[in-house]
């Protein structure tokens, strides 16, 4: 993983390629403030040129912080001009889309202007009636964040305070259609999030629920959610159990932090037992309780009057992370 580059006019296809733009310096400014390439992504011409390149899979860190996986794929190179050259620009969105935007032909071309959103991946140089691709025609524009690339991947989280060793066997029923238990969750490094796992202690009738996670990255009593259950499940009980279910678009990448998990029971007329362990003789606000909208939207107030803080224990929820490039959770 090699990263920016400014090749020197030796070895660069043209001398162009080896002078700043303002687009370079763009792209290295969004690196200081965090925003860049962890993992892949990397531009490489095609075994067999032609006027595509070659975009590897990887992940990006976007402005909001957040973990975006891109998808392995082509991007396109428009027809070459028949009289200047120009440069185009590869990135990916804050979505993880891959994008080829094409510059202006010009006797001394510059690219175009990182669009917003965007992280920078590559410039490729287009030269007037070209027609394929060559690998020195591609110049390497992503800023690796290499500390955070080096952090590792968790297996699990446990809620704040939870652990394996825990007996959780105490009930906490939420309340039909909206009832929520908000519970904090640090992620001492990245996780590849593929589900959630809660402890129902309900023996009989119909449930339902459903789980959003959100973000604490700004002080403010608003976060923004950035996961959450790809699906509500509904089951009917014989005796207490493990409940889990995935991730919309698992795995989600998810940053070193702290985090919200909020558990809600989405049953029209049927509480949910959400079991947690009991607080020993140091207890304090380990969780909070509120009916919210059910379901849940992309962002929360979670400092409103009516949310009640819960010191009886902590709620038995867990992160499912996904490790050692496999596709299920460890």
């Amino acid at each position: 993983m090699a990263g920016f580059d400014l090749p020197d006019n030796d070895v660069a296809f043209h001398t162009n390629q080896s002078i700043w733009m303002s687009t370079d310096i763009d792209i290295l400014t969004a690196g200081l403030n965090g925003v860049g390439v962890i993992s892949g992504c990397d531009v490489t011409a095609q075994g067999s040129p032609d006027m595509t390149v070659a975009i590897a899979a990887g992940v990006v860190r976007i402005a909001s912080g957040a973990l975006v996986t891109v998808t392995s794929g082509n991007g396109t190179i428009t027809a070459a001009d028949g009289t200047n050259p120009r440069i185009d620009l590869v990135s990916a969105s804050d979505t993880g889309t891959k994008t080829v935007t094409a510059g202006s032909a010009a006797a001394n071309p510059k690219p175009p202007a990182l669009p917003s959103g965007h992280v920078g991946l590559a410039m490729v140089y287009v030269p007037a009636n070209d027609t394929t691709i060559a690998a020195n025609q591609i110049t390497d524009k992503r800023v690796i964040l290499s500390q955070l690339s080096k952090m590792g991947w968790l297996p699990f989280a446990y809620a704040e305070g939870l652990s394996s060793t825990m007996t959780v066997n105490t009930a906490e029923n939420l309340a039909a259609d909206g009832g929520s238990l908000a519970i904090p969750v640090n992620l001492r490094a990245w996780m590849n999030l593929d589900s959630v796992t809660v402890r129902n202690g309900n023996t009989a009738t119909e449930r339902k629920w459903g789980w959003d996670l959100y973000q604490q990255d700004v002080a403010s009593a608003t976060l923004n959610r950035v996961a959450a259950s790809s699906s509500d499940e509904t089951f009917t009980p014989s005796g207490a159990s493990n409940r889990t279910i995935t991730a919309s678009g698992a795995p989600v990448v998810l940053p070193p932090g702290g985090y919200w998990i909020v558990i809600q029971n989405r049953h029209a007329s049927n509480t949910f037992d959400l079991r947690y362990a009991t607080a020993g003789t140091l207890a304090l606000n380990t969780m909070q309780r509120k009916t919210t909208t059910n379901p849940n939207g992309a962002t929360l107030d979670f400092t409103a009057a009516t949310w009640v803080k819960f010191t009886g224990g902590v709620a038995g929820v867990v992160l499912n992370g996904r490790v050692f490039g496999e596709s299920v959770a460890f």
